[in-house]
């Protein structure tokens, strides 16, 4: 009886065989095909990974290099600035201290002139004091 069950066993696996025998190798095809497609696809990914990693490592580099060279030329336009604002600090301040000095020098003439106005007047008086006008220079 173990012989028949083994025998029967044999055909049914012979019967199978032929009836999925084929099938199942051409799953068995199929299933290789896409494994070895995912295993190129999964290198392909990785090689386009490893260039996208290199393109964005030379972008950042170029991004960092213009960010120093900005932040390098607004540092030499702020020095620029400030000089000049201090330059014109400088200017301003002496363009005041001459108006004062010149307000000054005008006070000064002021006082003078007034002073020899004065020293006329006096001169004027102590002359028609001791020159009486004649009679004839009243015409």
């Amino acid at each position: 009886m173990a012989q028949h069950d083994s025998d029967q066993s044999n055909r049914i696996e012979q019967i199978r065989q032929l009836i999925f025998g084929e099938q199942a190798q051409e799953i068995d095809r199929r299933f290789d095909a896409l494994q070895k497609e995912i295993i190129q696809l999964k290198k392909a990914l990785e090689l386009e990974l490893e260039k996208q990693k290199s393109q964005l490592k030379q972008l950042s580099q170029r991004s960092d290099a213009r960010f120093a060279e900005a932040a390098e030329a607004l540092e030499q336009t702020e020095q620029r600035l400030r000089a000049a604002l201090g330059d014109l600090r400088e200017e301003v301040q002496r363009r005041l201290d001459a108006l004062s000095n010149d307000k000054i020098d005008r006070m000064e003439l002021g006082n003078m002139l007034i002073e020899i106005g004065l020293r006329l007047k006096k001169e004027d008086i102590l002359d028609s004091l001791n020159h009486p006008p004649s009679p004839a220079s009243a015409d």
